[in-house]
């Protein structure tokens, strides 16, 4: 990695999914100091988040409905991402699955409930409305799911009945009750859009008492509830308010109209008739208890009902005792209302006065009348029965005396509810054995007349009621009736009357019916049975006992089974569980609610059946039958379900007596989609096997299989031999349950080299399946890795390779040192080549060049397009670098990097220990191009430092197949002062699978690692290690193992490699053929040396004569140059002379100079330095000094250098001549003191000398000697003429001078002022002045003027004056 590198790509790593990786940078400076910092890791993710469920609104259940239309919320749960986490999530909202027409994409930052409010447009009525969320995780991957939508209701439920008390349980008289404990009401109410969700009942009064009920939730589809185990108060009036609401959680309240609850009968009264007891109590009213021919006038007081009133009256005339046979119509009482406007009696309340028509009347002696009070709830006061003595004169007489007229002592004159003392004659029951007309009782709860049917459960446990009718007539009929009440087990009324306080038999007279409420404090025992008992009276003596069937008390709803396994079930049929989440749509499925609901048998009535998309509803379905209470499982299909949605099964049971309980499913979605595939893996581990090493046995991994319905159930694998079709070739389809991985043995080996697909189906929970999901195969590879031999072909593809050809110019090396090597034009750049940065060609005629005469400064980018390139073939890359050879360059590595086929390696300069000369470091890659051209790019990491670099080559390697193992790996070394290297190359080859990794070991003998253990070097055919001691004289050998992609592992070695650390020792090397000349006329160069390597030996071809000509001499050469090339300069002879460890040295003759041509002054400059004795510099060449003569002078060439220079200056009077040394080799200085020079004109000339003592032509200059000033006329005046703001100055002929003059001007407006304008020069007489606006608003302006004129020599005189303007 490169030193100004701030990112890194990976390649060809098989990185695990879901495990955290951590990278670990490791900076090293150039002094091998280094500093590491670790990422806080990254994980490997190639699988999208897993898909959670969206659910509309953020309660805790999805909501079908809502009521804004401005605002949406939603939640979310599921959405995971075992590797890499959620990172964000994106939500957008439609009128379709996915869509995004009402709410465009927008990233939220809430990780599991969104509220979006104050929407920009309204949201559409009266269609679904879905919300998608898209999960992204942190590796870019992300997945979506749909909400199953909304609907926007803003209206209300309908009230299209408001609730009402019913008249079918304790309401004798509507709007009244006579139960305490029990009402039952009815309502109707609809909602077309959103459906009725939920209810609510609350009861109150307005007597504002206590009530033990609070607010109750009824389900959606309950059209009539009964409450049950109230204790309300007697003459109290209540009402219910219902709160009706629907899905979109809007509600509509109503309520009943009043109640009036009495369950308390009247006290019976008396007959208001004339005593002659002693208390006489007056309660006789004059004309009243008289009677005529076919009426009584009767007068009744004492009748109260303290909580309704009396209502009315009924009253019956008879012959016999109990019977009504006088009454006008016989058999039908007669009824007279309550009248409260006659004056009170007392506290006895006021006289009843009735005119009772009769039959016929004067025959009789006696008659019986019986009165009986009914309130205004309708119930009846105790029977009052006397017997009346129709005296003459219209009197009736009440018989205060009287006899038993039964058996068991019923008369006329006891008291209230008491019997007389019997007659002595026995009573004969016939109930056994009755002969006599049958009757039969009829529990009721329902006194409206409208249905006497018999029941067999009350919701009341207050009261009990009943009626009776003639069934069977024959033998004698009934005379009167009684009756009682008791539980239905005894033959006798027992079980409810308290005896000791209340008489067990009640006359109910001709009345066939009986309402019997239990005082305050006192209740039926639920679930007992009680029964009206009815004693018909057939004479006197003889009677029989009825009693009806028995009503059960069920005051409380059914009870809900909570043990496990009793619940309401969704099945589907054939189907081994018994209770499915999921359905297809469509599908039948059996609702079961077998004994769900518990009680005595017989008591529930009937079942009703819905289904809805929130419990207690009736949005999707609603069973139009009632269902039989023996029944307890119902088909239901062809149900239009929304997928995602939640449906629930309803059951409500109902019992006889009203009372209704609804029990609920836990719920059953529509699963329209199969599973959404994933990730098959080949292999058991935790990344995807693309080879394996073994033939009998396949395995498999899945991930990412997921269905956000009814789940993943099973998954069926197999093997095909064909990644895009559904065959199952290798293995056949095989069920594996819901483990993600599988392996299994073959029945047969596979072939090498053959890839087989490992397929998988996902099947969900309603048996939705994916297509087979194919792996992207695995190839079968039991052979190692091959070591092959290659050589490397001569041909170098690089285009000027050395740089000796460049766009015009080169940097000649002597001159690095003074030449800004960062400032060079295109002209420096070596042809073919572009780039970047600072890049300049140097040349070099001495031993520096690595390959020819030139080489590169790199500070930057270097490129070159290599053409005619082998894809897939292997190229071999080397160069050579070197530090500057500046004292600047020489204190720190510089680092660089190649790149070839777009794969990039990284090389190092190494410090060169205080040597100022340039050490060539070998650089060496390889590479393998994928096209037919490729750029190959070196750059120079370093920002402040530059290098050399020469000798770029790319050769093509020829690979050879080998049976063998050694000599395989290539080696070479490097050793530059203090640091060695060593450099390995190799290749291998599979047929089957790619090579994975290399590793490479450095050690004493085959296949060990004492000098370098083990390392990978990932793919490359090469290695070097730069930081090892290679101790002198040993050797080594290289190891390298490959590995295929199937983990099959192949070594092969290097032969031994001696370590030579010394280059070749050059002992001496002479120009010419013997002892060393130093010139010499003839154009055939020749040289003699002595060289020695007694370590490696020397290469016979490694030593290079000017022009870098190989020889296979080892002592001398000699060559014939040409003359044109070698004339007039000096030749030096370089040798280099290479062992066979590869180290090299080099050693350069003292050279021979050839030349007969004069130094150049073609670009020579003389100049003589003026001088100024004032302030003002004087002009060129000119000067006011006649004591001194300054002369530079520069540009004299020759390229044998120039040994010293020839001055003369000479003019009037004058001749001066010296000769002087070349010393500063740029510019050279020449300075005459003690001069005394007339003011003339004179001449300086210059001439250069070579080391061969030829003189170049002269160069001269002049020079000017003027010392006087120049003068000021007398009697001149400065002039001023103004013209507007103008101010034009002139001083025309104030001064005379030979020469040009320069005039510096100041004004101002007091004397030796300038605060108008200070020192301004001018070549003209005259200067104009605007004036600013202060001086504008003078009047007769006065100004001093002072001008100075400057002559050439930078003498002067000076004149001022003041003037009016």
């Amino acid at each position: 990695m490169t030193s100004s590198a701030i990112d890194f790509t990976l390649h060809s790593f098989q990185l695990e999914a879901g495990i955290k990786y951590f990278a670990t940078v490791v900076a090293c400076n150039t002094g091998n100091l280094c500093t590491a910092v670790t990422s806080d890791g990254v994980i490997i993710d190639n699988s999208p988040p897993v898909p959670g469920v969206v659910q509309d609104g953020t309660d805790i259940h999805d909501n079908e409905y809502q009521s804004l239309r401005n605002f949406l919320s939603a939640k979310w749960f599921g959405f995971t991402d075992a590797q890499s986490e959620i990172d964000y999530f994106v939500i957008r909202i439609g009128t379709a699955p996915g869509s995004g027409d009402i709410f465009p994409p927008k990233i939220i930052t809430a990780h599991d409930m969104v509220l979006l409010t104050d929407l920009p447009d309204p949201l559409p009525l009266n269609r679904r409305i879905y919300i998608t969320i898209r999960a992204y995780n942190k590796a870019g991957l992300y997945s979506e799911s749909t909400s199953n939508g909304v609907t926007v209701d803003v209206s209300g439920p309908d009230v299209i009945e408001k609730p009402f008390f019913t008249r079918n349980l304790g309401s004798i008289v509507e709007g009244t009750s006579v139960l305490r404990s029990t009402l039952r009401l009815k309502w109707s109410v609809q909602d077309m859009q959103s459906s009725i969700q939920r209810q609510y009942l609350s009861l109150s009064s307005h007597m504002y008492g206590e009530l033990n009920t609070s607010k109750i939730t009824v389900n959606g589809v309950a059209r009539e509830y009964t409450l049950t185990d109230l204790d309300l108060h007697d003459g109290g009036s209540y009402y219910v308010k219902l709160i009706v609401c629907n899905g979109a959680q809007i509600c509509t309240e109503t309520e009943t109209d009043r109640i009036l609850v009495d369950s308390t009968p009247p006290s019976s009264g008396m007959f208001a008739i004339s005593t002659s007891h002693a208390a006489n109590l007056q309660r006789h009213t004059r004309g009243w208890m008289t009677w005529s021919e076919y009426r009584l006038n009767i007068a009744l007081l004492g009748f109260i009902d303290l909580h309704s009133d009396i209502d009315k009256y009924y009253v019956s005339v008879g012959r016999d005792f109990m019977a009504d046979n006088l009454n006008k119509v016989p058999g039908t009482p007669m009824v007279f209302y309550h009248n409260d406007s006659i004056t009170e009696y007392l506290d006895e309340g006021p006289i009843q006065l009735f005119v009772v028509p009769t039959q016929q009347l004067n025959n009789l002696d006696t008659v019986f009348i019986s009165v009986w009070g009914v309130n205004k709830v309708g119930l009846s006061s105790s029977l009052v029965h006397y017997q009346f003595q129709l005296v003459s004169g219209g009197y009736l007489d009440l018989l205060r005396r009287c006899a038993p007229l039964t058996c068991l002592g019923h008369c006329v004159c006891s008291s209230l509810g008491a019997r007389c003392h019997p007659n002595g004659n026995a009573c004969t029951d016939v109930s056994a054995d009755n002969r006599n007309t049958l009757i039969t009782v009829s529990d009721l709860t329902d006194f409206s007349g409208s249905n006497d049917n018999d029941i067999q459960f009350t919701p009341s446990n207050s009261h009990l009621s009943a009626k009776w009718k003639i069934v069977k007539r024959q033998g004698m009929s009934p005379l009167w009736y009684e009756w009682s009440v008791g539980l239905s087990s005894q033959e006798l009324p027992r079980g409810v009357i308290n005896t000791t306080t209340d008489p067990l038999w009640r006359y109910s007279g001709q009345k066939m019916e009986v309402i019997h409420c239990l005082k305050i404090g006192q209740q039926l025992t639920e679930l007992l049975t009680y029964s009206i008992f009815v004693r018909v009276w057939y004479s006197s003596n003889a009677y029989a006992i009825f009693k009806s069937n028995g009503v059960t008390v069920v005051s409380e709803p059914v009870a809900v089974n909570r043990q496990r396994g009793a619940a309401v079930v969704e099945k589907v049929p054939s189907f081994w569980k018994n209770d499915v989440d999921f359905i297809k749509p469509g599908s039948l499925f059996t609702l079961n609610w077998e004994n769900v609901f518990i009680g005595p048998p017989g008591m529930i009535e009937k079942f009703n059946v819905y289904l809805s998309s929130f419990k207690g509803g009736a949005d999707l379905h609603k069973v139009n039958e009632d269902i039989d209470s023996s029944v307890s499982a119902l088909n239901i299909s062809r149900l239009n379900m929304i997928p995602g949605v939640r449906y629930y099964s309803n059951v409500v049971a109902y019992t006889f007596s009203g009372l209704q309980t609804s029990v609920c499913s836990d719920g059953i979605m529509v699963d329209s989609n199969p599973p959404v595939t994933g990730v098959i893996y080949d292999g058991l581990g935790l990344h995807d096997l693309v080879f394996q090493n073994k033939s009998d046995v396949l395995a498999a991994t899945w991930h990412g299989f997921t269905d956000i319905g009814s789940g993943i159930e099973r998954y069926a694998w197999c093997v095909g031999a064909k990644k895009i079709d559904q065959n199952c070739e290798v293995l056949p389809l095989k069920h594996v349950g819901i483990q993600t991985s599988v392996s299994s043995m073959l029945p047969s080996h596979l072939h090498d080299g053959q890839q087989v697909f490992n397929k998988l189906m996902a099947v969900d929970g309603v048996g939705h399946s994916t297509d087979l999901v194919s792996s992207n195969g695995v190839t079968i590879d039991i052979t190692p890795p091959v070591p092959t031999s290659f050589l490397h072909e001569e041909d170098n593809h690089v285009i000027n390779p050395s740089f000796e050809e460049t766009n015009g110019c080169f940097i000649e090396i002597i001159d690095i040192f003074d030449y800004n090597l960062d400032d060079n034009d295109n002209c420096y750049k070596p042809s073919s080549w572009i780039g970047d940065g600072c890049i300049a060609t140097i040349k070099s005629d001495v031993d520096t060049a690595y390959d020819g005469r030139s080489f590169i400064f790199l500070k930057g980018v270097l490129q070159q397009n290599i053409q005619q390139l082998s894809p897939g073939n292997l190229y071999r890359v080397t160069f050579v670098t070197s530090h500057l050879p500046i004292s600047g360059a020489v204190v720190s590595n510089i680092e660089g990097s190649v790149m070839f086929s777009d794969k990039e390696h990284v090389f190092q300069i190494f410090p060169k220990e205080n040597k100022s000369g340039i050490i060539w470091h070998l650089h060496t890659f390889y590479f393998k191009p994928d096209t037919e051209d490729s750029d190959i790019r070196i750059t120079n990491r370093d920002k402040n430092l530059g290098f050399l670099i020469d000798g770029i080559k790319i050769q093509k390697i020829d690979i050879q197949p080998t049976s063998k193992i050694d000599r395989i790996v290539h080696v070479h070394t490097v050793g530059l002062h203090r640091w060695s290297s060593i450099h390995a190359s190799w290749n291998f080859e599979d047929a089957e699978s790619p090579i994975s990794e290399y590793m490479w070991a450095i050690g004493y003998t085959k296949g060990n690692e004492e000098m370098q253990r083990f390392q990978i070097v990932g793919t490359n055919n090469f290695a070097y290690n730069y930081n090892l001691a290679l101790p002198h004289a040993s050797q080594v050998f290289v190891t390298v193992i490959a590995k295929n992609a199937a983990g099959l592992r192949s070594a092969a070695y290097s032969s031994g490699l001696n370590i030579d650390q010394t280059p070749p020792v050059i002992d001496q090397i002479h120009d010419g053929a013997g002892v060393d000349i130093d010139g010499q006329t003839s154009n055939i160069i020749t040289a003699n040396w002595d060289a020695t390597d007694p370590e490696s030996g020397l290469q016979p071809y490694g030593n290079e004569l000017q022009p870098f000509t190989k020889t296979v001499n080892l002592k001398s050469a000699s060559a014939t140059l040409d003359e044109i090339v070698i004339s007039q300069k000096t030749v030096y002879v370089t040798v280099r002379c290479h062992n066979n460890a590869g180290s090299y040295s080099s050693s350069t003759s003292d050279g021979v100079t050839i030349s007969d041509i004069p130094p150049s002054s073609d670009h020579a400059v003389v100049t003589v330095i003026p001088q100024s004795l004032t302030e003002y510099s004087p002009g060129y060449f000119h000067q006011q000094d006649k004591t001194s003569v300054r002369i530079k002078w520069s540009g004299f060439t020759d390229q044998f250098d120039i040994m010293s220079f020839v001055v003369q200056f000479e003019g009037e009077k004058v001749y001066l001549k010296n000769s002087i040394l070349d010393i500063n080799k740029q510019v050279s200085y020449f300075v005459m003191n003690g001069l005394d020079l007339p003011d003339a004109v004179y001449t300086a000339n210059v001439a250069a000398i070579n080391s061969m003592y030829i003189r170049s032509s002269m160069v001269n200059t002049n020079v000017t000697v003027q010392s006087s000033a120049p003068v000021v006329v007398e009697g001149s005046n400065i002039t001023t003429t103004k013209k507007g703001d103008d101010i034009t100055l002139k001083w025309t002929n104030c001064f005379t001078y030979p020469g040009r003059l320069v005039y510096e001007v100041s004004v101002g407006t007091v004397q030796g002022g300038a605060d108008v304008i200070q020192w301004q020069e001018t070549t003209e007489n005259f200067i104009i002045i605007k004036l600013n606006e202060k001086l504008k608003s003078k009047l007769n302006l006065n100004l001093y003027c002072f001008i100075r004129a400057i002559g050439e020599s930078g003498v002067f005189s000076s004149k001022s004056d003041d003037v009016n303007t």
